[in-house]
């Protein structure tokens, strides 16, 4: 049904897209869409490159759900992922290597505050 190896940066850009023998060009088939917005949104909670959009994602949403035609391929529990990015302890960020740790933690408090407040699930973390 999906391809076997799915890459993000393989993406059908516009200009590139083929066409009917009358011009008018394909529709996209939501499984691509699907396995296009799931790469993504995994790469921006990987917090590398687009850490911005990592951020919003665990500080505003507990869970993500993807369906196509109605029915779950996907599903993504924001606190689990929060929970194993705090393991890691990495910064993403290109902070001064010794502030890496510092702003890394501070951000990391306010997120889980932050969903707690929101009643985001968390999973408990002593270090918080």
């Amino acid at each position: 049904m999906f391809p076997e190896v799915f890459s993000p940066w393989e993406f059908p850009r516009y200009e590139n897209r083929p066409t009917k023998p009358d011009g008018t060009g394909y529709l996209m088939r939501p499984e691509t869409l699907f396995l296009w917005l799931k790469e993504w949104i995994n790469l921006s909670l990987d917090l590398i490159g687009g850490s911005d959009y990592g951020e919003l994602l665990y500080e505003r949403i507990g869970r993500i759900r993807f369906l196509v035609d109605g029915k779950l391929q996907s599903k993504i529990d924001l606190a689990r992922r929060f929970a194993e990015l705090m393991m890691q302890r990495n910064s993403w960020r290109t902070d001064p290597r010794e502030m890496r740790e510092i702003v890394w933690m501070g951000w990391a408090r306010q997120t889980y505050r932050k969903r707690i407040e929101l009643g985001l699930p968390v999973v408990e973390d002593e270090s918080l």
